[in-house]
């Protein structure tokens, strides 16, 4: 089933279907409920060069239904698949750390296609949440590099979601969202377009945030120009994303450019909040 399912899916992404070509197949995982492939991919692009890539397509059950992601990869374990070995030597201070490898290699699926996926097949499918046994959501812990290029003492978590955004060459189009938190809770965003190129400028945002009861909440936060990474120096706004988090659930999250020199660009995006306080517990 994972196998014909990923047929269908480069085929419905191509800009020529017809033109897909799969090969060097490797299936790195298999159980039940999981299945991950490593294959090289090959297609017509609109212009009609062949691009080729190695990619990662991960296909995964849960209550009933299947779920799907993908994503390049330059090396085999750049994935969420991670031989034995590496799962044990990268898991300690990790959220998933109890967890052994086969487990744990589920839970770092569900995180993964939580943020990245959708249901299988279902372009139009509504958002959900496969549950990861830590009680954690679908929150990442990681941990800045110190002065030596070390992973460092410093931890902070990570939520991925997708969504779309729209500007004067483009409307609707898919992008990724990426929330940091960090136990002061100085917090930040940082948007992704086309799930590969980071917004960055020197402008600042209106962030329109529903929560999971419906209250809306404003801010505006600032960006790096450098690193892409909105924040603000608000402890008012900091109170609000904490209040907003401790809620759990789903939020909406409205973004507009402030100092646009044509049409502003404009993104809305939803991110599973759900887990927040256990995952918080852990930094």
């Amino acid at each position: 089933m994972a196998k014909d399912q990923m047929e269908k899916t480069f085929k419905e992404m191509a800009k020529d279907p017809e033109s897909v070509k799969l090969s060097n197949l490797e299936t790195v995982y298999s159980d039940d409920s999981l299945c991950i492939i490593h294959v090289d991919f090959a297609a017509k692009n609109g212009l009609g060069n062949e691009i080729k890539d190695r990619c990662e397509y991960i296909f995964i059950s849960s209550n009933g239904k299947n779920y799907e992601s993908y994503q390049e990869i330059a090396k085999e374990e750049d994935g969420v698949f991670v031989s034995q070995d590496k799962y044990n030597k990268e898991k300690k201070g990790t959220i998933y750390e109890t967890l052994d490898y086969e487990p744990g290699l589920r839970y770092l699926a569900a995180i993964y296609v939580n943020g990245n996926g959708r249901e299988a097949g279902n372009s139009e499918g509504e958002s959900f949440s496969i549950p990861v046994p830590t009680g954690t959501g679908s929150w990442e812990m990681k941990s800045y590099k110190d002065e030596f290029g070390e992973e460092g003492a410093s931890k902070y978590l990570v939520l991925m979601g997708s969504g779309v955004f729209s500007n004067s060459a483009t409307t609707n189009s898919k992008m990724t969202a990426v929330l940091f938190m960090e136990k002061t809770g100085d917090f930040s965003f940082k948007l992704i377009e086309y799930s590969s190129s980071v917004v960055k400028s020197d402008d600042s945002y209106d962030y329109r945030i529903k929560d999971s009861e419906g209250e809306v909440h404003e801010m505006t936060l600032y960006n790096g120009e450098e690193s892409g990474q909105m924040s603000s120096w608000s402890s008012e706004n900091k109170e609000t994303m904490k209040k907003i988090l401790n809620k759990g659930g789903v939020i909406t999250v409205s973004v507009r450019e402030r100092h646009a020199y044509s049409t502003p660009d404009t993104y809305l995006f939803k991110l599973d909040v759900t887990g927040y306080n256990k995952a918080a517990s852990f930094l």
